[in-house]
């Protein structure tokens, strides 16, 4: 007495290159397929035939790109779901006030991403001197005051001795 064995297929889809099936048994005893793996629900072997699909279908390699966009491919050779790249900023690595930073755009749909941009370093490092430049003038500021402070009574003396010089007329 031989033993019947039910045989598991897996679902498979359907593609517009290829048929593609369900979920589905066969009893190697009594020639017959079923839909449950007790093998209680009996259907015929046309019932587990997925038909060919009329559009195009993503062959599942994932995205394509290159430096402008990006796609699917269909297991025919045709591109499908072409699109611009969607980029957003990526720092890869923070600028400090002594060193430099980096970052780069990746696409927000394939991941394809551009080269790295630098960041500038964002302050002066602490052991530099931050006074102000040399100009190579070294004199007195008070005299230079004091110097402006005697010009500016000349100048009103002289106008104040003009006036009254114009009134005594």
């Amino acid at each position: 007495m031989a033993f019947a064995i039910l045989v598991k297929t897996e679902a498979k889809p359907a593609t517009h290159m290829a048929e593609g099936n369900i979920e589905y048994w066969y009893c190697d005893g009594c020639d017959k397929y079923f839909s449950d793996k007790a093998g209680t629900k009996e259907i015929a072997l046309a019932n587990t035939v997925i038909p060919k699909l009329t559009e195009h279908t993503a062959n599942g390699t994932g995205w394509h790109s290159d430096a402008s966009s990006h796609w699917n491919t269909c297991e025919c050779g045709e591109k499908l779901n072409e699109a611009a790249h969607i980029f957003k900023w990526v720092i890869d690595k923070e600028a400090t006030a002594t060193e430099k930073g980096s970052n780069h755009e990746k696409c927000t749909v394939c991941g394809y991403e551009k080269a790295a941009v630098e960041i500038p370093a964002t302050g002066t490092p602490s052991d530099t001197d931050t006074s102000s430049p040399q100009t190579g003038d070294d004199s007195n500021i008070a005299l230079w005051i004091a110097v402006m402070f005697a010009a500016g009574a000349v100048l009103i003396g002289t106008a104040v001795y003009s006036c009254k010089k114009k009134y005594r007329k």
